[in-house]
């Protein structure tokens, strides 16, 4: 499935400096440890947190997620 940008800047994505995006955000956001696993038809599927604010948690995957689409996900706590 091929993604097509609306926006005519889609080249420039990212060009920005980091206090661009900042004065765009709601919340502040921090960095994250860790994994979240999705569960995907039964099965487990782990992927590496990016960051979290007030506003939500992100991760980086490998595969495109739809918008508004319902994930169900769990974070493990290892103590090392």
């Amino acid at each position: 499935e091929e993604l097509i940008s609306t926006s005519s800047d889609a080249d420039d994505v990212g060009d920005q400096p980091d206090e661009y995006y900042e004065k765009l955000r709601a919340h502040k956001r921090y960095p994250a440890k860790g994994d979240i696993t999705l569960v995907e038809t039964g099965e487990e599927v782990t992927f590496p947190l990016n960051d979290y604010s007030a506003g939500g948690l992100s991760f980086i995957a490998d595969q495109v997620f739809e918008i508004e689409q319902d994930i169900t996900a769990n974070i493990k706590y290892k103590i090392d």
